[in-house]
């Protein structure tokens, strides 16, 4: 190639072709971002629109990217994961030869797939991600082995967070790859419904009968949430305080067996208040005095995200990979050990019983979230783009 071809090879947007399971609310304002640089041109593709075990509402109307949802096979297991089979895949990845696969995982098909065709035709490869060390997983050796594998071919990396960031390295992936894109909720949008309602905190508790105090999850119903523990450590402050309540928002095979805990040990202002769209989400929040991520393995925790626009503290695990970037243990919230009951009683009795201590660590969470927004992803993706092209 002559220098005026080069000039010209490098003055046209890279061809990116991103690969994820399905479309999640919180990725569509990302890859917006990504769509709209004047550097790379984008293609998504969709292993499929939604899985069995996530009821959001696809919001179509505010896709502003090319995408794709691949036709396939969806085979969902009793551990809610979720296999897709996407034949297809190969003939929209060569009608089109892109410059680099940014993959969003390795535990599909589609991505091997993928992974063996940009080694065909030497394109770069990206992996992105959220998994962590702490996430709970078999440890097969054969599968430890094909990640690895699967490291070794990738020519940059851009992991939501310093603990992901860490596990990448584990796997193989050289520092000087790896660029940190933090995971984002929509962080506007949240934002935007904070100012809105924050003067009706009072209000929306009235009408929805949540105690003066009152404590909020949301997530799966399932037991690496932790959801035991916490219900067993609002027992503790029930037999203290009536004043207080518990919100949970979600759904899951778990959700019968909890009520029944409930109802077992004469636990009293529970709230099962089922699984909430993206919509009704804030006046939850913005009744929320305290945020609980119990979790026992949690690759990321994207609600924290979402409560810190609301300006509410946290409590959360050191399981989560939320934690080691967003939750500073005394500042914004308190970081417990995964599966600690006591702990968490601990954390709880402190916020609960210290308005200004909610007041003070509430501001911090403003402050922190601030810049964990979908544009700050996209910069850094772009960035990791750049870095696997060198």
């Amino acid at each position: 190639m002559n220098n005026r071809e080069k000039n010209r090879d490098l003055s046209r947007k890279l061809k990116v072709a991103l690969l994820t399971n399905i479309i999640s609310p919180y990725r569509i304002p990302c890859f917006n971002s990504v769509a709209a640089s004047d550097l790379i041109e984008l293609d998504v593709f969709f292993f499929a629109e939604k899985e069995k075990n996530r009821k959001w509402t696809v919001y179509r109307e505010e896709i502003a990217f090319n995408y794709k949802i691949l036709k396939g096979l969806h085979f969902n297991f009793k551990n809610e994961r979720t296999i897709h089979i996407n034949p297809g895949l190969p003939f929209h990845l060569l009608k089109k030869r892109y410059d680099l696969l940014a993959i969003g995982g390795w535990d599909q098909p589609a991505n091997w797939i993928a992974l063996f065709f940009a080694n065909l035709w030497r394109s770069k490869i990206l992996l992105f991600g959220e998994s962590t060390l702490r996430d709970a997983r078999t440890n097969n050796p054969l599968l430890e082995k094909m990640k690895r594998y699967f490291f070794r071919n990738c020519h940059a990396f851009a992991p939501a967070g310093s603990a992901a960031a860490n596990y990448f390295q584990h796997l193989g992936a050289p520092q000087d790859k790896i660029v940190i894109s933090p995971f984002p909720a929509e962080h506007d949008y949240f934002h935007e419904q904070y100012l809105r309602l924050r003067g009706s905190k009072k209000e929306i508790k009235r009408h929805k009968g949540y105690p003066q105090i009152t404590i909020l999850f949301s997530g799966r119903f399932v037991p690496v949430k932790g959801i035991d523990f916490l219900l067993e450590a609002f027992k503790r402050l029930q037999e203290q305080n009536k004043e207080i309540g518990l919100v949970l928002l979600g759904d899951g095979p778990e959700k019968n067996k909890y009520e029944a805990y409930c109802k077992a040990k004469k636990i009293d202002n529970v709230f099962f208040e089922g699984f909430v769209q993206k919509e009704q989400l804030p006046e939850y929040y913005t009744a929320a005095d305290i945020f609980v991520l119990p979790s026992l393995s949690e690759p990321w925790g994207l609600v924290v995200n979402e409560a810190m626009a609301f300006g509410i503290p946290i409590i959360s695990t050191d399981a989560a990979g939320v934690t080691y970037d967003l939750v500073q243990d005394g500042v914004n919230g308190f970081v417990i050990p995964a599966g600690n009951s006591e702990a968490l009683y601990d954390a709880l009795k402190k916020l609960t019983e210290d308005a200004k201590l909610r007041e003070r660590m509430g501001s911090e969470s403003l402050l922190m979230i601030e810049n964990h927004t979908p544009e700050k992803w996209a910069q850094s993706f772009i960035r990791a783009v750049q870095t696997a092209m060198k």
